[in-house]
């Protein structure tokens, strides 16, 4: 939980680094969470690089830096691009056309049992 004596997000390709530092600094406990190793998220990582180089918004002050940085990282998870399109499999094929019905109509297939 944020607090003043931690500080924010950066806006820059590390966001979380000085916060989790001056978190450790202030005495903040950690418990590493691995999400992503474990397959629970996968995160791309540069998406919205990727977005902005390709919609070609040459007037957002990050277009350069994504014209060259978009591939996504994935964490640094080596098993995550084959989870990664795994998912897109299996979405395309539960999903069809992406629209906000096909969106919902399969999502309303899965429902947690009680």
């Amino acid at each position: 939980m944020w607090r003043a004596s931690i500080v924010r997000f950066a806006e820059h390709g590390s966001p979380s680094q000085a916060l989790q530092r001056s978190a450790i600094e202030a005495g903040v406990g950690t418990a590493e969470v691995a999400f992503t190793r474990h397959g629970y998220v996968v995160h791309l990582g540069r998406s919205t690089l990727r977005m902005v180089a390709e919609a070609g918004e040459r007037d957002n002050r990050y277009f350069d830096w994504a014209s060259t940085h978009y591939e996504p990282h994935f964490m640094g998870e080596p098993d995550a691009p084959a989870w990664y399109a795994a998912f897109l499999d299996e979405f395309t094929a539960d999903v069809g056309a992406l629209t906000p019905a096909a969106l919902i109509a399969a999502c309303s297939q899965y429902r947690r049992q009680p």
